[in-house]
């Protein structure tokens, strides 16, 4: 069993990215993007769409995204997949995100159905666990992810995670509430003792919901799509539903805190800030207010 370098996360990750069609000034939106947290962590992939700076790929290195989030004091998790990567690229990946200021590695495999699909490598490459294993001998803090609504034996998984040094894990979308509940009571009961970070939906509009929805492994609250689509404010609404999630998961006692993903599709660079900070302000505040309790 490798040892878990010490880690510490705020009750709330907020999923943070520039859209794939963003054309502004990456530096600056990075900038917004980390006023807009309200004391949240961020989750980043280990690229960035960002096609004006690498407008072959539309996508840009996370390293100037950590620096700028860091900078600003914002603990950041930063995404590496395993996918098409041998360990020792993995490492160097790793290792050139910490110098950049990242707070920890969020270790995924990427052997979901779309990895292939869209273009990725047909080459395994690196189990996460691998990943962690590696990493956490070198003193690096890891997160993993697991994902409740996948088929195989999930509590079990996750248990393996934890021995290979895994700091705490981020649970993907996985049904309703009490969904998740449930899968956190039977990991505790199978041994594991790793923080738990539920899935709480970032969704302001019906394209981010369906977007989510459509993932491969992942699955919303029942009606979560349609409340946002026939919503005459999905923006409100979206709120209101994450807020309501946030008070029964953090109500639970089995999360140590929640982890909002989705995002806003908004054309409007400022008002996309404004919405990372009325969701990360809005969920936080429950959160922290009802696990105090």
């Amino acid at each position: 069993m490798c040892s878990a370098a010490t880690l510490v996360i705020p009750e709330v990750i907020v999923d943070v990215r520039l859209p794939g069609w963003f054309r502004g000034d990456a530096s600056k939106s990075w900038d917004s993007l980390a006023t807009s947290l309200d004391g949240s962590a961020a989750l980043i992939g280990e690229h960035v769409d960002n096609a004006a700076v690498a407008p072959d790929t539309g996508r840009s290195d996370a390293t100037e995204a950590i620096r700028r989030l860091a900078g600003s004091d914002v603990p950041t998790l930063v995404t590496i997949t395993g996918r098409g990567r041998a360990l020792n690229a993995a490492v160097e990946t790793a290792d050139a995100a910490m110098a950049a200021g990242a707070s920890a590695i969020h270790c995924v495999t990427g052997d979901h159905p779309r990895a292939v699909a869209a273009g990725g490598s047909d080459w395994f490459g690196t189990e996460s666990m691998v990943m962690v294993s590696a990493l956490a001998g070198r003193g690096v803090p890891t997160t993993v992810a697991e994902s409740p609504a996948s088929d195989g034996r999930r509590t079990e998984r996750l248990l393996d995670k934890q021995m290979a040094g895994a700091a705490a894990c981020i649970l993907n979308h996985s049904g309703d509430p009490e969904d998740l509940i449930d899968f956190a009571r039977r990991a505790r009961h199978d041994g594991v003792v790793l923080p738990l970070f539920a899935p709480i939906p970032f969704v302001a509009d019906a394209q981010t919901a369906e977007s989510l929805e459509n993932f491969p492994g992942l699955r919303l609250p029942t009606g979560y799509t349609r409340h946002i689509r026939s919503a005459s404010d999905p923006e409100h609404v979206g709120l209101r539903l994450a807020m309501e999630m946030a008070a029964t998961l953090s109500g639970s006692g089995l999360f140590a805190g929640c982890n909002l993903s989705g995002g806003s599709r908004h054309e409007s660079p400022a008002r996309r800030v404004e919405l990372t900070r009325e969701f990360a302000a809005g969920v936080g505040s429950v959160w922290r207010r009802l696990s105090a309790c």
